[in-house]
């Protein structure tokens, strides 16, 4: 997937969440020692596709658990509840197997705009549908300047 950025004005904020996920795990939250996140061509770690598909009852759960994992690491993150006109972004995405619901916190959290974070996970539904990235197909995702 190439089609964030990091300076765009519509989803930059996700684009440099990613690529700090990517490339400077340890910064980000929740704090882990020695946390390592896939999904970057340098990682050699491909993400794969968990679709939200009942006949695919690992990925089903897998999709599931993400929510349930990332909820529990926003509400960490600002324990006086979501910060006016921001959302929580998750990296690894919610819609793959490696997402926070893996269980190994080897995942990122950030609030981000709403308007930034539901441009990104438009452009990423969107990607999905039109390279017909099925379940369980992997794939990486690179950032742009």
């Amino acid at each position: 997937m190439w089609d964030y950025s990091k300076s765009s004005p519509t989803h930059g904020e996700v684009a440099r969440h990613i690529w700090d996920a990517q490339f400077q795990p340890g910064t980000t939250y929740p704090p882990k020692t020695g946390k390592t996140i896939p999904g970057s061509i340098s990682s050699l770690r491909q993400l794969h596709r968990a679709a939200n598909v009942v006949w695919d009852l690992e990925a089903y759960n897998r999709y599931r658990d993400n929510e349930t994992a990332k909820n529990k690491a926003c509400a960490a993150l600002a324990p006086g509840g979501t910060p006016v006109g921001k959302q929580c972004d998750e990296y690894p995405f919610r819609s793959t197997m490696e997402g926070a619901g893996l269980g190994d916190g080897n995942f990122s959290v950030r609030y981000v705009s709403e308007s930034h974070n539901n441009t990104a996970g438009q452009l990423l539904a969107t990607w999905y549908q039109d390279e017909r990235i099925l379940n369980r197909e992997g794939f990486f995702v690179a950032i742009g300047s």
